[in-house]
């Protein structure tokens, strides 16, 4: 059974998966800062998140990768956010009897359960949280008519991230920044999540794959890897709780020290990104109001 377990001890909070592979990730969270400026005078334009449901036994994954690979290419950098999430307790994640490396976390696998409700299709994704008719996982056939519509929309606030990394002590210093721009009165989270690039693996295909016959590729360029959150999982970190009302002009700053969890693969922080996103809190809905990434190493 699944669980996350929880500690505060003088500032440093600790978070840790029953998964093998999911050592212990210590963060530490500086005392948040508020703050009021002039309301900015545009809105960033929006950024759409996808939380990519996949696996390394998935033989209709790779084509779904490389959609999303040429939807974000064909946008500007940052406006379309991945974040694969490789999950327990579905046949297509479990990997290769011939892989090296379990891309599988319990964390990613209780955004799964918890915000999802259970991973309904693989290859699978949640756009910015945000259920079409009523559904919240979309096939890949919908992923860019989706992306493209949400890119239009307005959003009440302007996020903001920046990262830089200490090789010597193997922290990151995380900063997210928000300053709404309309009046919000529903409660939001801050969340921050880490991906990898460039890790090579197995990779299931189609049989019927005339490159692939054998049925996998054995030099995967597996992209956009969940590797931790740095946000309380799965669901952030409260926004100014105690202000039920945020103005425009209203500011909030929090700060993270990040210690990359030890896991296999090795987690090289060259390869990662951090993407953080502000999504609301209300009952069941969970959508995402905008996102941002940079590198986790400038």
């Amino acid at each position: 059974m699944k669980k996350i377990l929880l500690a505060l001890c003088g500032g440093f909070i600790l978070f840790a998966g029953c998964k093998e592979n999911d050592a212990l990730i210590v963060v530490t969270r500086a005392v948040d800062s508020t703050f009021t400026v002039p309301v900015p005078a545009t809105t960033d334009a929006h950024n759409v998140l996808v939380e990519e449901f996949t696996g390394q036994s998935c033989s209709n994954c790779p084509a779904a990768h490389s959609l999303l690979e040429s939807i974000v290419s064909h946008h500007a950098p940052g406006s379309v956010n991945v974040i694969g999430l490789y999950i327990d307790g579905n046949p297509q994640s479990v990997p290769n009897a011939f892989s090296k490396h379990d891309l599988r976390d319990s964390i990613a696998s209780n955004i799964g359960t918890d915000v999802y409700g259970g991973v309904s299709q693989m290859p699978g994704a949640g756009i910015d949280r945000t259920p079409v008719a009523g559904i919240l996982q979309l096939g890949s056939g919908s992923w860019s008519d989706f992306i493209n519509s949400q890119l239009s929309i307005t959003d009440p606030l302007n996020l903001s991230v920046q990262s830089s990394y200490n090789s010597t002590t193997g922290i990151a210093e995380i900063t997210a920044t928000i300053i709404y721009t309309q009046t919000v009165t529903v409660p939001q989270n801050i969340s921050v999540a880490v991906v990898e690039d460039s890790i090579i693996e197995i990779q299931e295909y189609p049989i019927t794959d005339p490159t692939y016959t054998s049925g996998y590729d054995t030099f995967y360029v597996f992209k956009s890897v969940f590797r931790g959150m740095v946000s309380t999982p799965p669901f952030g970190d409260p926004i100014l709780a105690k202000i039920t009302t945020k103005n425009p002009g209203q500011g909030y700053q929090i700060h993270y020290s990040y210690k990359p969890k030890s896991i296999v693969p090795a987690i090289v922080p060259a390869h990662c990104r951090v993407i953080a996103f502000v999504n609301t809190i209300n009952g069941s809905d969970y959508h995402v109001v905008q996102s941002v990434q940079c590198k986790l190493t400038p």
